[in-house]
């Protein structure tokens, strides 16, 4: 089975980042969702964002559409014009490795000891989920080929380098993993310059 763990931080006293892993009768979900800012309603998005993860992880995922539903998602939030917009990675956790969409520049790497990738390099930065424009992309990955699942928003990945993140997650204890990897991005002022939500995931049959 999958185990997870999650931490978020920010630099302000309400975050605009979201993490969440749902378990329900459809599996297990991991979602990632960065709330725009500099407008309103950016964590209201992210907030809807994870309450559609949660109802779609009570659902039978044999025929998700991934593609439809962030796009159907999108839709609806625009019409409803009560939320802002948001960033999305949202990954089904299945026995037979992460299947996944995303919008904007939210990311999911694999990471293994000897190699690691970008499930994510062609998802599509804007528009964003919300303004009725979003350009779902799906990813996906063989579980054998995975390793170590990183979902994070933009405050992770923007402050630091790749090369510092994996070996990070090639070093940690994977229960601190999400902490220490906040950490590379935090200044010695002790104030990071971004929101920043953070998920790891990896397969244990054992467990």
């Amino acid at each position: 089975m999958w185990r997870t763990a999650i931490a978020t931080d920010s630099y302000r006293t309400a975050s605009e980042d979201r993490a969440d892993v749902v378990v329900g009768p459809g599996g297990a979900f991991a979602v990632v969702a960065d709330g725009v800012g500099g407008r309103d309603g950016g964590a209201a998005a992210a907030d809807v964002v994870l309450r559609a993860v949660r109802e779609l992880a009570e659902q039978n995922q044999a025929k998700w559409d991934r593609v439809r539903w962030m796009a159907d998602l999108d839709r609806r939030m625009a019409e409803s014009g009560a939320v802002g917009e948001t960033t999305a990675v949202v990954t089904w956790l299945s026995a037979l490795g992460p299947l996944g969409v995303a919008v904007g520049d939210s990311v999911a790497w694999w990471i293994r000891d000897d190699d690691w990738g970008s499930l994510t390099d062609a998802a599509v930065r804007k528009p964003w989920v919300g303004t009725g424009g979003a350009v779902p992309v799906p990813f996906g990955k063989p579980l054998q080929d995975v390793g170590t699942l990183l979902l994070a928003t933009d405050g992770m990945v923007k402050y630091t380098s790749a090369e510092r993140i994996v070996e990070v997650v090639r070093t940690t204890p994977f229960d601190d993993l999400p902490r220490a990897l906040i950490e590379l991005v935090r200044p010695r002022s002790g104030r990071l310059p971004d929101d920043v939500a953070v998920i790891v995931a990896r397969w244990e049959s054992e467990r």
